[in-house]
């Protein structure tokens, strides 16, 4: 599955793809990609537009850059809640779920996952909570 960002061509889509994964997965310095993993030109239309900074030899995502990927997720998770929603109504407890991107073939693929079981490295927030649906008849 192919994660578009409209206004992005698909290599600035995923090179803001690429840094967004990896501040979500490390932690402090590793945090960044080093300038020369990507390409010059790409990551400046990022700064351009304010979703990518730099700093000397690391780039990351900015806010705006987070906001736009997560914003680029929801349609993919179209049909993909209705497990989730299967749950909250059987249980009637509000079920909370993140986002997990996992890179398959040079693609990449959303997986849903409930915060009741372990929190997977590389989930997206802000995280969903499910409400079972006899609570939207109230």
């Amino acid at each position: 599955m192919d994660i578009t960002i409209s206004g992005l061509t698909r290599p600035q889509a995923h090179t803001l793809l690429r840094l967004t994964t990896t501040l979500l997965t490390a932690d402090g310095p590793s945090a960044t990609l080093t300038r020369r993993q990507l390409h010059p030109a790409t990551l400046r239309v990022l700064v351009d537009r304010g979703l990518a900074w730099t700093y000397e030899r690391t780039a990351g995502p900015t806010e705006a850059g987070l906001a736009t990927v997560t914003e680029a997720l929801r349609p993919l998770l179209t049909g993909r809640l209705d497990r989730v929603q299967a749950v909250a109504d059987r249980t009637w407890l509000p079920q909370t779920v993140g986002i997990s991107l996992h890179p398959v073939y040079g693609e990449w693929d959303v997986e849903i996952r409930s915060l009741a079981m372990a929190t997977p490295v590389g989930t997206y927030g802000p995280y969903l909570t499910v409400l079972p649906t006899r609570y939207h008849r109230r």
